[in-house]
């Protein structure tokens, strides 16, 4: 269509492509031309990263070696599979990339530290899988668990976003616990320089002086969370549910500016098409039936508001009352139904004899099934719902009695996805949460901390519906995506923390001296995949599609409210525990 569009178009012949298709088809090619970036660019922040926290080159090409393989791994088998990339699917690559590293850089922070210290490969190599091991695998079964609960959408690609985003984290945790170790001990590794151990040092001191201060203040900080959590839940209820892809895209875009124009000029560029089927041979040779048609059409394109109008009414009624008219001399008085029904399959036999095969697009062969076609604008889907309740309401009292409707087309396929698409977001978030409180409790084998556990995951959720608040961002197909991502990435940091610290609590440390030892061990491997992972997201700050920028902007910023939820308001949560059991 492209090609044969170029071929014909000019400054005296400007083609203009508008409808659902053509705003499908550029969203997706805008979008794949911005996965083409977004992977370079993840790829090479990924990367600068790696060197500035290792300052080694096996810490930068093994980390991406096994995000990469994991990747490639995975889309293969969405090819072998017959899998189609469509706009849900399409934030896979980056996605895959930006967690992939997260389990790697846990391993490494681990394995170098001690590595560091004692010299000893192997040892470091068993240090490493022995700390974290056991965490990764349940991180990665609760991100998979986060993204396994969209498998359950009505909405196909959304469905395939769910199964292909889960296996591809499994196959990254393959990768990391078999592959990683294996480099690790055949590759050789020297001792950091003592600067880097350093400033390493440096670190720790800080993470301490934060879990001093969480400890320290940890009714104040209970108290403002509790406020930040009711403030974000009372913002978020005024947060408007749309979905429109034409609004993705720029004002100077060319399928933009081609929709405006067709709506504006030739009274719509999608439609609604409707069937009404008279359950009998020869059912539309009847002119009282064909005015009911026409009373329709009328009332129908005379439906105008604010929000949306009807353009028009195409049906066989057009062909009859055009043939009807041209037997009479072309005088338009007579562009009307025959009164006379012996007359109508008559008009309609000279209008087949004409050469014309437009009477299939409209009847069949039975003439007892009539299609009528309404140009409507291009609206919010939501809109679409009002309108749609209102054709159809007109045509229930006019045919009930004498015909079954059907209606189909763009618009009733627009709100029944928007419908379908709530429904499995709502399912996909408490399934996700679910999920994961019950790994949290089996890992950390305490109900009561597994719950609280939790609470850190909610913050980040809740935050990010009152930035969207605040900067009127709508809740649409792609933004719904965040929830379960989000609490599915968030929980990462959560269970690393929370497991260090079950391990140092066994020990028989207090609950300082085991936030302090959790903060030491994982504390910095948390800020390094936090910084990852949020990179990874925010790049899609550059995409010229609004609602990947939307995208980009919370799910980066509701990661990093999870870092500071796990190292601030975990500690303080600890703390309140620790209180309940001393009484």
């Amino acid at each position: 269509a492209t090609e044969i569009i170029e071929k014909y178009n000019s400054k005296d012949f400007e083609v203009f492509t508008a409808g659902s298709l053509a705003v499908n088809d550029y969203t997706k090619s805008a979008m794949r031309t911005d996965m083409k970036k977004f992977m370079k660019l993840v790829f090479l922040l990924i990367a600068i990263f790696l060197f500035i926290v290792f300052r080694r080159v096996s810490a930068i090409l093994l980390p991406l070696f096994i995000v990469m393989l994991s990747l490639g791994t995975t889309m293969g088998i969405m090819a072998l599979t017959s899998t189609p990339i469509t706009v849900p699917t399409q934030i896979l690559p980056s996605f895959l990339l930006a967690v992939g590293v997260g389990a790697t850089v846990h391993i490494l922070s681990i394995f170098f530290k001690e590595y560091n210290t004692n010299l000893d490969k192997n040892s470091a190599i068993t240090h490493a899988l022995t700390h974290s091991g056991l965490p990764i695998i349940m991180t990665s079964l609760t991100t998979a668990a986060g993204l396994l609960s969209f498998s359950v959408a009505d909405i196909s690609p959304i469905s395939d976003l769910g199964v292909f985003g889960a296996s591809g984290v499994l196959i990254a945790l393959f990768n990391t616990l078999i592959l990683l170790p294996a480099f690790l001990a055949a590759l050789p590794l020297k001792p950091a320089k003592e600067k880097h151990i350093q400033k390493s040092e440096k670190m720790d001191v800080i993470l301490e002086s934060i879990a001093i201060s969480s400890l320290k203040h940890y009714k104040g900080i209970i108290i403002a969370t509790a406020i930040i959590i009711i403030t974000s839940v009372y913002m978020s209820l005024s947060i408007d549910f749309k979905h429109d892809p034409l609004s993705w895209h720029k004002d100077d875009s060319p399928v933009k500016i081609s929709t405006n124009t067709v709506d504006d000029e030739l009274k719509g560029s999608v439609t609604m098409e409707v069937i009404i089927d008279t359950k009998k041979e020869n059912g539309l040779y009847s002119s009282k039936f064909l005015n009911k048609i026409d009373s329709f059409k009328n009332e129908a394109e005379n439906i105008k508001t604010d929000e949306y109008f009807v353009g028009k009414v195409w049906s066989v009624n057009e062909v009859l009352k055009e043939i009807h008219r041209a037997l009479h001399e072309n005088d338009e008085a007579y562009y009307k139904i025959t009164d006379n029904d012996a007359l109508i399959p008559q008009e309609i036999l000279l209008f087949e004899n004409s050469g014309s095969d437009d009477l299939e697009d409209l009847v069949d062969s039975q003439f007892s099934k009539a299609r009528l076609t309404i140009k409507l604008p291009w609206l919010e889907a939501g809109e679409y719902s009002r309108l749609y309740d209102e054709l159809q309401t007109s045509l229930q009292e006019k045919f009930a009695d004498e015909a079954e409707i059907i209606i189909t087309g763009t618009v009733p396929i627009f709100t029944r996805t928007l419908v379908a698409a709530a429904d499995s977001m709502v399912k996909s978030y408490v399934i996700a949460f679910a999920l994961i409180a019950i790994m949290m409790i089996i890992l950390l084998g305490s109900v009561k901390v597994g719950l609280v556990s939790m609470v850190p995951n909610l913050l980040p959720v809740t935050v990010s519906l009152g930035i969207m608040s605040v900067a009127g961002m709508p809740l649409d197909m792609f933004t719904m995506l965040i929830g379960a991502i989000v609490i599915g990435l968030s929980v990462d940091d959560t269970v690393h923390f929370f497991h260090n610290y079950m391990r140092n609590k066994n020990r028989g440390l207090n609950v300082e001296q085991a936030v302090k030892e959790t903060m030491y061990g994982t504390g910095r491997a948390m800020i390094a995949t936090t910084i990852v992972l949020s990179l990874g997201f925010y790049v899609y700050m550059f995409a010229s599609l609004n609602n990947l920028i939307n995208f980009g902007i919370l799910t980066g910023s509701a990661i990093i409210m999870a870092l500071l939820s796990d190292i601030i308001l975990a500690p303080a949560l600890l703390k309140i525990l620790s209180k309940e059991k001393e009484k």
